[in-house]
């Protein structure tokens, strides 16, 4: 995406690409390889603990979006997913947390 971006002519793709940059080839591009995680194993184990504020957010962002689309997966199935949260507390520096949180619970039921 990102180097798509960087060939588009509209000012409003550099404006994304810019914005996505630091997650793709700066200090916070972690999330930009390939995983050794097999993310389709039974239980799946996603630590966090470690990392600094800005890699924290856009982790828990993917964790969030991992979990979702693994509970949605699932269900299509007709499978029930068990998720277990610990130290979810860790970063109540917003309430985006707790109102995603909040939605997931009510999606969920």
């Amino acid at each position: 995406l990102y180097e798509e971006l960087l060939h588009q002519p509209e000012p409003e793709a550099r404006r994304v690409a810019t914005a996505l940059e630091l997650y793709c080839t700066g200090s916070l591009n972690l999330f930009n390889h390939p995983t050794n995680v097999d993310l389709n194993s039974r239980v799946v184990c996603i630590v966090l603990k470690g990392l600094g504020e800005n890699l924290r957010k856009i982790a828990m962002h993917t964790t969030n979006e991992f979990v979702t689309a693994a509970v949605n997966a699932n269900h299509a199935e007709g499978v029930a997913t068990w998720c277990y949260f610990d130290e979810f507390h860790i970063d109540p520096s917003t309430n985006e947390r707790t109102d995603q949180y909040d939605r997931k619970q009510n999606d969920d039921r």
